[in-house]
This record gives structure tokens, C-alpha cells and sequence, in this order.
């Protein structure tokens, strides 16, 4: 059964099962019932030849484009962009794996902000501070995307992995990869893409590989680059999945931690473009920047952990004499004791 998974549009995420012809529209009695202004009565259809799945316009009014080109038919390969009025839609063919051993991303998780409260704190938490103290300081747009790479991979089961930066023609193209020998090609399918590229999200997923063992399914972690709102990037990281396994074994601490900072690289990288390389972020110092991102993680820790030093000191990886220095050097009030038990009724306790 081939499926349609829509990826931009009213119906973003809705995915619609097509197993030979089928129409496209807003008649009710269309297999893919589509809502819109600019969505036809019966705006397209879709035909089985031979072993192909063929998309026909209509005569619709706004017409079809496919991968971006306007079409009057024309045979869906997988992957492909189907835009229909204000809907996109990716083609998934699915049937023999032997012949199409191609399967639907699939989004586990997503995240739209790495620093939003919730979830205990990441104990690769003075990792973070110092990568990001390294991405924030460097001059290289291709030296940040080495540096976020490399700590996302050491940080995380990843087996390969690349961040790609948009060039001056809003092209991405690599600046980092991390592979073996003849495996160094890369595919980001348009699920994918158009979660982190144009929803700013950054996701777990299950995908197919592309690459020898095609077929083979593997977990992928992808995380957006941004800089301010505009998006300049991604990491993409991924590994295979063992026979039988459902979840990648990539957990919402990688993600968090891989987004927190392509948060830091996309800025940096987006302050060079604009400013050139001054140690800037914004309009702030960088060390402005690091300072208030390390009270942030104090507090937050101290939230936690309800006040008790030793084990908020435990969770930010360094001593309790550091935390009190740290806690008085950013002029933070220091938290209250947590409330001792209630005393115990002795009136209860039956001997």
C-alpha cells in the first residue's frame, strides 16, 4: 500500500493510503480528500501503469507541481513533492522489499525549543558549556559545523553523520561529515527536510538507508541551525537498526543536547555572515552570552533539586565549594533548605 504524507498544509501529518487509482480533491467521495480555496472538486487523480503510480491534473484551475516543476501527469517516483493549492504531500511507494525497499520516514519525536523547563537536567551539561563556548568563539562557519558534529557524535550512539549549511544561493551544502570509506553519501528525504527546514524542529525519526544495505532501516537524529529565525542549517546523524528493533537508540537528552547546540552554531555561524567574525552574538559579548547561559542551568538546577547544593552540584558535574562560588558570583539568592519531613505519629505505629 503506497501512502501520501502531508507535510505542509491544513492536514500537516495526516497520511493517506493509495493502493492504484484514486482521486485527489474536495469532493467528499475523493480517496484524498483535500481542503482549500484553491483545491478542486476533483483536482487530480492517480492511475496505476504497468508497475508505476502515474499523477494526472485534472483540469484543474491552479494545476499540480511536482517537485517544484508544473505537470500535467507524469509517474511518482519515491520521495517525491506533490504540491496540490496550499498542500504538500510526499509520495512513499511501498509493496515487494525485495524490489522497493523503501519505507516512510517516520517522527518519533520533535522539539522546538532545547531550553524549554522540563525533563531532568542533561549530565553532559559542562560538555555543552564548553562546546558551546568553543562555537561561539570560533570564525569558521565550516570549523563550527566540524566542532558540533564531532560532539554530537562522541555524545550519542551515531554512526555517521553531516551538517550542511546554506551557501549564498540558499543551497545546502556540506561543511562537516563524519563516515566511513564509501559510505559518505547522504540522503534527507523531504519528510524530513521539511520538519527541520521549515517547521524549526529538531526530531528523532525512523528512516531507510540509501546507501549500500539499502532498505535497512536506520534511527536519525536531525537538528536545525538557526539564526534568529532564519534557517541556515542541519546536523543530520544516524545508525542502523538492529533486526526487529522499533526505536532508534537515541534519547530526548541527545536531542535536547544536539539542538541546544545547533542552537549556539546556527547563531555563530549567522553573526559571521551578517558581522563578519567578531566575537559577537546578537548584539551582546560572547562572554555576556556564556554568563547568562550558565546562571540559566544554575537556577534551573537549583529548581530541580529543590535547593539542596549537593545534589544540584551532582546534576551541573562539579563540587559543591564551585556551585557556592558560582551561585554568589551571579549574585542568585540561594534556595531554601527543602522542608524536613512531618514528624512521625506515633499514635498510628501499632505494636
Amino acid at each position: 500500500m503506497s501512502k501520501l504524507h502531508v507535510v505542509e498544509g491544513p492536514l500537516r501529518g495526516k497520511v493517506f493510503e493509495v493502493n492504484g487509482p484514486a482521486s485527489i480533491g474536495r469532493e467528499e467521495t475523493c480517496a484524498v480528500r483535500l481542503d482549500g480555496r484553491h483545491i478542486s472538486r476533483v483536482h487530480a487523480r492517480i492511475e496505476k501503469r504497468g508497475s508505476d503510480l502515474v499523477i494526472v491534473d485534472s483540469g484543474s484551475r491552479n494545476g499540480i507541481f511536482v517537485n517544484g516543476h508544473p505537470v500535467k501527469e507524469t509517474a511518482l517516483r519515491p520521495d517525491d513533492q506533490i504540491e496540490i493549492g496550499e498542500h504538500v504531500l510526499v509520495f512513499d511507494p511501498t509493496g515487494d522489499p525485495k524490489e522497493r525497499p523503501r519505507v516512510a520516514t517516520t517522527i518519533l519525536e520533535g522539539l522546538a525549543d532545547p531550553f524549554a523547563p522540563g525533563g531532568e537536567p542533561d549530565p553532559r551539561l559542562p560538555q555543552l558549556l564548553g562546546v558551546a563556548a568553543a562555537v561561539t568563539a570560533a570564525d569558521d562557519p565550516k570549523e563550527i559545523a566540524r566542532m558540533l558534529l564531532e560532539a554530537c557524535m562522541t555524545a550519542s550512539s551515531a554512526e555517521r553523520g553531516i551538517v550542511m549549511v546554506l551557501d549564498a544561493e540558499g543551497h545546502l551544502r556540506p561543511a562537516a561529515r563524519k563516515a566511513a570509506a564509501g559510505d559518505e553519501e547522504f540522503y534527507l528525504s523531504n519528510v524530513l527536510h521539511h520538519e527541520v527546514a521549515k517547521q524549526r524542529r529538531a526530531v528523532i525519526a525512523t528512516d531507510a538507508a540509501r546507501r549500500p544495505g539499502a532498505g535497512k532501516r536506520v534511527g536519525v537524529l536531525c537538528v536545525p541551525l538557526t539564526a534568529r529565525k532564519n534557517f541556515v542549517g542541519l546536523l543530520y546523524v544516524e545508525s542502523r537498526l538492529p533486526e526487529g528493533q522499533e526505536r532508534p537508540a537515541f534519547r530526548t537528552a541527545d536531542l535536547r543536547f544536539a539542538a541546544a547546540l545547533g542552537a549556539f552554531a546556527g547563531a555563530r555561524i549567522g553573526q559571521i555572515r551578517k558581522h563578519g567574525a567578531r566575537a559577537m552574538v546578537g548584539e551582546k559579548p560572547l562572554a555576556a552570552v556564556m554568563a547568562a547561559f550558565e546562571k540559566e542551568c544554575l537556577v534551573e538546577a537549583l529548581r530541580l533539586r529543590e535547593g539542596d547544593l549537593d545534589n544540584a552540584a551532582r546534576v551541573l558535574g562539579i563540587g559543591r565549594a564551585d556551585l557556592e562560588g558560582k551561585i554568589k558570583q551571579h549574585g542568585l539568592a540561594q534556595a531554601p533548605p527543602p522542608k524536613p519531613p512531618p514528624p512521625l505519629d506515633w499514635k498510628s505505629v501499632q505494636t
